[in-house]
C-alpha cells in the first residue's frame, strides 16, 4: 500500500513551487491547519484509497482520492476563493507528480464546489482529485 505521506509531500511540493498560487495564499497544510493559521490557505486531506490490478499486463497500483480545501475569510465576496481555486487547478490538473517506488500515471480533477459558512464568515472551496499510481 502506498504511503500517504508520499502523496501529501508530492502535492504540497507541487503547490508550494508555484509562485502564482503562493502569491495569494498564506500556506499549504496537511490534515489540519495550525490553530491560528492566517487565511486564505490550502488544506490537503485524503478521502479514500483503492488498490487495483490489471489481468492483461499484471500491473498493480492504487487510486487515491485527495481533497484540496481552500479556506477564505473574504466573506461575503466569493471572488477570492474562486481565484485561488483557478490557480490551484492550473497547478494540479494533469500534474506529473513523483512518488518513491511508483510511476505516476495521472492526477485527475473530480469535482469543485464552494461551500458558504456564514456563521464563521468563511468560504470553503473543495477540489477533489483522483491520483492514480502504478507500481
Amino acid at each position: 500500500m502506498i504511503d500517504l505521506k508520499d502523496i501529501y509531500k508530492a502535492l504540497r511540493d507541487e503547490l508550494l513551487a508555484d509562485g502564482d498560487l503562493m502569491s495569494v495564499i498564506t500556506g499549504v497544510h496537511t490534515m489540519q491547519a495550525p490553530a491560528r493559521a492566517a487565511f486564505p490557505y490550502v488544506l490537503l486531506r485524503h478521502v479514500a484509497a483503492d488498490q487495483w490490478e490489471t489481468f492483461r499486463s499484471g500491473a498493480t497500483g492504487e487510486s487515491v482520492i485527495m481533497q484540496c480545501s481552500v479556506l477564505s475569510q473574504a466573506f461575503p465576496d466569493v471572488a477570492e476563493v474562486i481565484d485561488i481555486i483557478k490557480r490551484l487547478t492550473n497547478v494540479l490538473d494533469e500534474a506529473e507528480l513523483a512518488f518513491g517506488g511508483y510511476r505516476h500515471m495521472r492526477c485527475e480533477r473530480l469535482s469543485v464546489e464552494i461551500l458558504e459558512q456564514p456563521q464563521d464568515k468563511l468560504y470553503h472551496g473543495v477540489v477533489r482529485y483522483r491520483i492514480t499510481v502504478e507500481r
